[in-house]
């Protein structure tokens, strides 16, 4: 990718996203607008313990398991859809739900804020120094049940050698402590500091996406 088409993405990072324009992938402005502001208050949303969640992910994931039909069609959308070319940074936002139903139990759509924001410092941010690395993104819980993600679009479009997988690979890691954020108790002020292990990795997700939809082909 050069320089002109990442200065490119890394501008449209910071438009407003439009079901209308931009990606053409399958989605409503509802749903784009419930990405920006909640619309609701999900009181469904019960407690578990990270064990509980996930083995009901595992189940859920189990490739063995034929998914059901509401499953089945978002997966193929994402399999029509991530193929579309030339894409934006909007891809990703548009295509939040079709991945939450599929892999997530439909547990964020409602209950999670996503937008792409530039990070420039992360000295500040949970007393974080400089040699914590890049800021891919992160998530924020918000109170009972909700939870914002964010992802950098700085390391994404200027030093990411393949922008397009690594910003698929940050949003469902980011997911993966969305599902945390929104169903621990405790009021920790980020979501990674929630007792996160025996959840299933980024990579994992990655790799069943791309197993289950052919996405990198």
């Amino acid at each position: 990718m050069d320089q002109e088409d990442r200065l490119r993405l890394l501008h449209d990072c910071q438009t407003p996203i439009r079901a209308d324009k931009g990606t053409a992938y399958p989605c409503s402005q509802r749903d784009l607008d419930g990405y920006v502001k909640f619309y609701r208050t999900n009181k469904d949303i019960a407690y578990v313990s990270p064990n509980s969640g996930t083995n009901k992910l595992i189940i859920w994931l189990d490739i063995n398991q034929k998914p059901d039909p509401e499953s089945t069609a978002a997966l193929e959308r994402l399999g029509k859809g991530l193929k579309i070319r030339p894409w934006g940074p909007d891809l990703v936002i548009k295509a939040f739900k079709d991945l939450d139903t599929a892999f997530f139990m439909g547990t964020l759509t409602g209950n999670v804020l996503v937008r792409w924001k530039k990070v420039r410092d992360i000295s500040n941010l949970w007393g974080f120094g400089s040699s914590h690395g890049v800021l891919w993104g992160y998530t924020s819980k918000m109170g009972h049940g909700q939870a914002q993600i964010t992802i950098n679009s700085t390391p994404h479009f200027k030093v990411a050698s393949d922008p397009y997988r690594e910003m698929w690979r940050t949003l469902l890691h980011e997911m993966c402590y969305a599902v945390t954020a929104i169903t621990r108790r405790g009021r920790q002020r980020r979501a990674h500091r929630s007792a996160v292990t025996g959840f299933i990795s980024d990579d994992a997700f990655t790799l069943s996406i791309g197993e289950r939809t052919n996405i990198w082909d």
